[in-house]
């Protein structure tokens, strides 16, 4: 999901969108056996889930940063791409 402009919740097209041309983009220059239907349908279905997975990490980094800064975890995420949270307390 996404906002518009407006502040209206809408689909995300774009991430769709840029997923069907990175999965089929390459059948124009991949050699054959890999650039058929199924394989760009596959590269597809790999980019949406990039999408799904860092929109999770996002989501959830702060509950699991601390807990991973206590690991000696490296941060996965840069500090710019995660909104910061108002501490209501």
């Amino acid at each position: 999901m996404d906002k518009s402009d407006s502040g209206k919740t809408r689909i995300a097209y774009s991430h769709f969108t840029g997923a069907a041309a990175g999965g089929f983009v390459g059948m124009g220059i991949l050699p054959d056996g890999f650039n058929d239907g199924t394989h760009a349908e596959q590269r597809t279905a790999n980019e949406l889930g990039s999408f799904a997975i860092s929109n999770l990490l996002t989501e959830f980094q702060p509950e699991w940063g601390p807990w991973a800064q206590k690991l000696r975890i490296p941060k996965i995420l840069p500090s710019w791409w995660v909104p910061e949270h108002k501490n209501w307390s």
